[in-house]
């Protein structure tokens, strides 16, 4: 909020700073105007100074008038600038064009040699716990210029940008975090810790597609290779997630799906807590479950036993 606080205020002073400039320059410019009418009209009238010669006074405020240009000038410079980069940034931007949807520039770009796992920011490979594109693109699906999916449903598109990704190496396992795989917030501690969720960190593109609950793109990855069994960094796997987050619109068929290729059950997070539990906490006593059919589903598989 500051900073935004801030920028505005900055913003607020170039509009007024040309606004000033571009008015003085007028007055400039009129005075200039008028006083070259003078001039010439004496010229004509034949009149002439003590020393002969009618100065051109005139001239002065042209001079002030351009100068008081200036910031109005830099400022139009600046416009062209900006948008001439911009315009090269998304015709070279394996990140822009993945994430708007051109298919064709993506694969111009990728052509070139572009790594895919490079990160939205630049067409430099991410760094180890960047975000890379296709995670990003497992996540959100397509954006708008601010970032936001633009849609809450995958489309056909989308599928077929990830393949593209993906038929040009992009990493099914690449991770995204912000912290180190033994950071204490990844561990159980006390009792409380039993009733922490995953804080997403180190979450692979499955992961993601998972946690959105977008089952085509679940099933895309798991087709080219992703590994079913992937956890993240607080030990939450696919079976898990849908259990603490998704309900049985979103997340029954996927359940079914990931059941049948082989996805552990009975995995249990790093807080000790298992399918069941997940499934259950999410409702009050009384209240009627979105996830009914998942936990009956639970009930019947997984081995509750053997966690205590």
């Amino acid at each position: 909020m500051a900073f935004a606080g801030m920028f505005i205020m900055f913003f607020v002073v170039i509009i007024i700073i040309l606004i000033v400039s571009l008015f003085s320059a007028v007055i400039l410019f009129l005075v200039s105007f008028f006083m070259k009418r003078n001039y010439k009209k004496k010229l004509l009238e034949g009149q002439s100074s003590a020393s002969g010669e009618i100065k051109k006074y005139y001239l002065i405020p042209m001079v002030i008038g351009w100068v008081f240009m200036i910031p109005a000038l830099l400022f139009v410079v600046l416009i062209i600038y900006v948008s001439i980069s911009t315009s090269i940034f998304h015709h070279n931007s394996l990140g822009y064009n993945v994430m708007q949807g051109n298919y064709s520039e993506v694969e111009r770009i990728l052509k070139k040699g572009i790594n895919p796992d490079c990160t939205l920011e630049s067409n430099e490979p991410a760094e180890a716990g960047e975000q890379t594109l296709l995670s990003l693109l497992c996540e959100k699906g397509f954006t708008n210029s601010y970032g936001d999916s633009i849609d809450e449903e995958e489309t056909e598109e989308e599928l077929k940008m990830i393949q593209l990704l993906i038929d040009y190496g992009a990493d099914l396992e690449s991770r995204t975090y912000r912290h180190d795989i033994n950071d204490s917030a990844h561990f159980y501690h006390d009792e409380y810790d039993y009733y922490e969720r995953s804080d997403m960190c180190g979450y692979t593109p499955l992961l993601y597609a998972v946690y959105m609950g977008n089952e085509k793109t679940v099933k895309l990855l798991v087709e080219n290779g992703a590994d079913i069994q992937a956890e993240d960094y607080c030990g939450f796997n696919a079976i898990l997630t849908i259990a603490d987050n998704l309900d049985d619109s979103n997340g029954l068929s996927m359940l079914q799906y990931l059941l049948e290729k082989g996805c552990d059950e009975n995995h249990v997070t790093n807080f000790y807590q298992e399918a069941n539990f997940l499934s259950f906490r999410n409702y009050g006593p009384g209240e009627e479950p979105l996830n009914k059919k998942i936990q009956e589903l639970f009930k019947k598989i997984v081995n509750v036993q053997s966690f205590y």
